[in-house]
């Protein structure tokens, strides 16, 4: 008997990802190139634990966490996220989601951090001329849904810069989103990252910032909350490094270390409170020390039809975190 279209390709991409969990597996531990790609692009992303990818909205830039997202895109959808980050650097982010003649959904998105001028001296310090320092990423997207079931592909192209070095790589994003029928209720999962370094800063080989994430979002039918819950790092279960030699660290938090999650109060369709959590994040800023408030993250998104604004909080430390404001418009 045939097998339903939706089924058959919602299998492949359950085959795929198990591919890249299987090559991934035996990853080695340790700081990735380009990890800036993971940076939430837009405020609700941050404000729900940074990794969101099976949130339905009408932002465009939610493709870049999963592309099979971009389906639930709106048609000439212009969003843009910005964040200060430590010093004089700016992070920016970008999409626009649009449709072809034959109605297939599209997306292109820039995401970028300048990190500002710095100046250069030479071998014995005299001064010499100023330089900057930095990363891009440029990305592509399609998406396509059959029935319940979305699947998106997107491709990218990043980059660092500092001086007149640099490192390139091609990545290529694939996902898949479940959206249930009647309820609220939605099942996303993700391989990004998947590709190879077309150059690099030395000849060392570099580790690309492969991921390999599953999630869902749903709102129980009386009560006025979304939930969104993810875990990130399927393809390794020590999700957590001790930061020091007599560290250890339990079996329960190496299995926390790889959540994520938050909560949107829906009192209001208007006016949205989000608040979220990652653990990870919490045990990577703690430095040995008790920290309250690492990990923790909150914002408030305004919305109507066409226009959406949003700002966010992800504390690292009691008196540093990161902010982001980010705003979409439909034409």
């Amino acid at each position: 008997m045939n097998q339903p279209p939706a089924f058959f390709k919602f299998r492949c991409l359950i085959i795929l990802l198990t591919a890249c969990f299987i090559a991934h597996s035996g990853a080695v531990k340790g700081q990735s190139a380009f990890s800036y790609v993971g940076i939430p692009a837009n405020a609700t992303q941050n404000a729900l634990g940074s990794n969101v990818i099976s949130l339905v909205n009408s932002q465009p830039l939610s493709f870049l966490q999963n592309p099979g997202l971009l389906d639930s895109a709106q048609n000439n959808n212009l969003e843009v996220g910005i964040s200060p980050v430590f010093g004089q650097g700016i992070y920016t982010a970008a999409g626009y989601a649009f449709q072809d003649k034959k109605k297939r959904q599209w997306a292109v998105g820039f995401r970028g951090i300048s990190f500002g001028e710095f100046a250069g001296t030479d071998a014995v310090g005299n001064p010499t001329q100023t330089f900057g320092a930095g990363n891009a990423l440029l990305s592509v997207a399609h998406s396509r849904k059959i029935k319940y079931i979305a699947f998106g592909v997107a491709a990218k192209i990043v980059t660092s810069f500092i001086e007149s070095y640099n490192s390139t790589a091609f990545l290529l994003d694939v996902g898949g989103v479940f959206r249930h029928p009647e309820k609220d209720f939605t099942f996303g999962m993700t391989a990004r990252n998947l590709g190879f370094s077309i150059s690099r800063f030395t000849d060392v080989q570099q580790q690309l910032p492969f991921d390999l994430l599953i999630g869902t979002s749903f709102k129980p039918q009386y009560m006025p909350v979304r939930f969104t819950i993810s875990a990130n790092q399927l393809y390794r279960f020590e999700s957590l490094e001790p930061q020091g030699i007599l560290e250890k660290i339990s079996t329960t938090q190496q299995v926390a270390g790889h959540l994520s999650g938050g909560a949107e109060l829906l009192f209001n369709d208007k006016i949205i409170p989000m608040i979220g959590y990652n653990y990870r994040l919490s045990q990577e800023m703690s430095l040995g020390e008790e920290n309250r408030f690492g990990g923790l993250s909150y914002g408030l998104r305004f919305q109507t039809k066409r226009f959406q604004l949003a700002a966010s909080r992800t504390n690292y430390l009691p008196q540093i975190g990161r902010w982001i404001f980010s705003g979409s418009w439909g034409f």
